[in-house]
């Protein structure tokens, strides 16, 4: 099987873009898996034969079988060197690890072959051309890329806080009252209302409450005396910053 500068590009190529695809596509997708499957069992062995073989011309099932077989052991002993490293056996150490191997391996394949003479007797140019250069330069940039992006943490603003808002009743023995509490977990300070409803009459309500990250509050609310039927008591909290919109509602259910 000829093997030609060309060849090599394509294999450093396809393993940035495989890297690529291992770092950033969600872990749920089948899409990643494929892409793993030549950077772990053939692209690295390919650069590696091609580096050992640099005058002898192999067949399809002899390049073949080197590939994957130096592929394999090269994942095996990678796996034991990367468990050992402060970087440990992760997406982003593994892509590293396989994309250099082939890398490098390609750089020494292609040195050994300008060194060679060809079997042929036929000069050989091993230089690569403006587009196989712009190709391993993309290489490199996607690579490179891939990795800053899977190890930088998301920023803060992906993550949202929240509040927790419920009530009770403030003992079994006394239905006339019921306790009402806020948690803020939210990441800066919140300005809140609150009102407590009976059957959809408003009972009481606080305009402004302002809590800070992890703070609470809590109160006391008398109800109404009757005890002639089922009653709703119902708490509606508002954020400040959109005080149309319901943030957190609960409801209490009173009576038989």
């Amino acid at each position: 099987m000829s093997r030609q500068p060309g060849n090599l590009v394509a294999a450093i190529v396809i393993a940035a873009i495989s890297g690529a695809i291992i770092l950033l596509v969600p872990s749920t997708l089948v899409v990643r898996l494929v892409a793993a499957l030549p950077l772990l069992f053939l692209l690295p062995g390919y650069a590696i034969t091609s580096a050992l073989f640099p005058k002898r011309s192999l067949g399809i099932p002899e390049q073949l079988l080197f590939s994957v077989g130096i592929s394999i052991a090269v994942v095996i002993v990678g796996g034991f060197a990367l468990h050992w490293t402060p970087w440990g056996l992760q997406a982003g150490s593994w892509v590293a690890l396989l994309f250099s191997v082939t890398l490098v391996a390609s750089l020494v394949a292609d040195t050994r072959w300008q060194r060679t003479a060809p079997i042929s007797g036929m000069p050989l140019n091993f230089a690569l051309d403006s587009r196989q250069g712009l190709l391993l330069g993309l290489a490199a940039l996607v690579i490179t890329a891939a990795i800053v992006l899977a190890r930088t943490p998301l920023p803060p603003q992906a993550i949202q806080g929240y509040t927790q808002l419920w009530i009770l009743p403030a003992s079994d023995k006394d239905p006339g009252a019921v306790r009402v509490g806020i948690s803020s977990m939210e990441f800066t300070p919140t300005e809140y209302r609150l009102q407590i409803m009976v059957d959809d009459q408003v009972l009481q309500e606080w305009p402004t409450l302002q809590l800070g990250p992890g703070e609470d509050w809590e109160t006391s609310v008398l109800l109404p005396k009757n005890s002639s039927h089922t009653r709703i008591v119902k708490a509606l909290l508002y954020r400040q910053d959109d005080p149309s919109v319901v943030y957190r509602r609960v409801l209490l259910r009173q009576g038989n």
